[in-house]
């Protein structure tokens, strides 16, 4: 009767560990898949503009690899990127990747 107790005490105390570790790493997966704000330039000589429009006012060129920080992903084609050294401007969605 005691050992059933203890393996059962011990069986039990496994199940929770491995409860709450699936929870952290399902918590850590939803928290990445939701914070995609990042993005990669994928085309040579992106042209950052003003407003999200090919006719908007070129503000700044950036170069195949640079990497953006996107601060308005609701507009399917343009996003709204935001540069480390905190230069903004709009881009064409198909010449950025998100990572």
């Amino acid at each position: 009767k005691a050992i059933l107790k203890k393996s059962g005490f011990i069986c039990g105390f496994l199940f929770l560990i491995v409860v709450v570790l699936v929870n952290v790493f399902a918590s850590q997966q939803k928290k990445l898949s939701l914070n995609r704000d990042k993005a990669i330039v994928v085309s040579p000589g992106l042209t950052v503009r003003n407003t999200p429009s090919d006719s908007g006012t070129s503000l700044f060129v950036l170069h195949e690899g640079s990497k953006v920080i996107i601060s308005d992903g609701s507009m399917k084609e343009w996003k709204r990127i935001r540069l480390e050294d905190g230069k903004v401007g709009w881009v064409p969605t198909s010449d950025i990747e998100i990572i």
